[in-house]
């Protein structure tokens, strides 16, 4: 799995003036059949840009992710790839004087997902074994 844009959160908030602190939490997780892989990606710096509702203390603004690093789910041979999910979940909170969340949403542009298939090594050593045994038969079938 690798993204081609980073995640950014979409939101409203609000809390009564004092101390605030803001976390943006995006949860990606892969599944197939009964595997799954976690990714957690948190970031805790400012919205980059936001408004201040002059009709009430209400913020909306969005804040970008650092960027993603490829993401793995890595599962035995054999397994079916044909159902792999993708499943991305908003965490965002907020630590303050009586925090409010109106609206909040983590969202990815786009992304790709890659599935590719490695034998086992017991299979490669099955069949260099095979073929090697092979040779051996016809250099006895020459020496006759």
């Amino acid at each position: 799995f690798a993204t081609a844009q980073d995640m950014i959160w979409l939101g409203t908030f609000d809390a009564d003036t004092g101390s605030l602190t803001l976390l943006w939490h995006g949860r990606l997780t892969l599944e197939t059949g009964s595997f799954s892989a976690i990714h957690d990606v948190t970031w805790a710096d400012g919205p980059t840009n936001y408004v201040k509702d002059p009709n009430t203390s209400a913020i909306s603004g969005y804040s970008t992710a650092p960027p993603l690093a490829q993401f793995s789910l890595i599962v035995p041979w054999g397994t079916d790839l044909s159902q792999v999910s993708f499943t991305l979940t908003d965490l965002f909170s907020i630590q303050g004087v009586n925090p409010q969340i109106y609206d909040s949403a983590i969202l990815m542009g786009s992304f790709t997902l890659t599935t590719s298939s490695v034998p086992e090594p017991s299979t490669t050593l099955l069949s260099l074994l095979a073929g090697a045994g092979l040779l051996l038969r016809r250099r006895r079938v020459h020496a006759v």
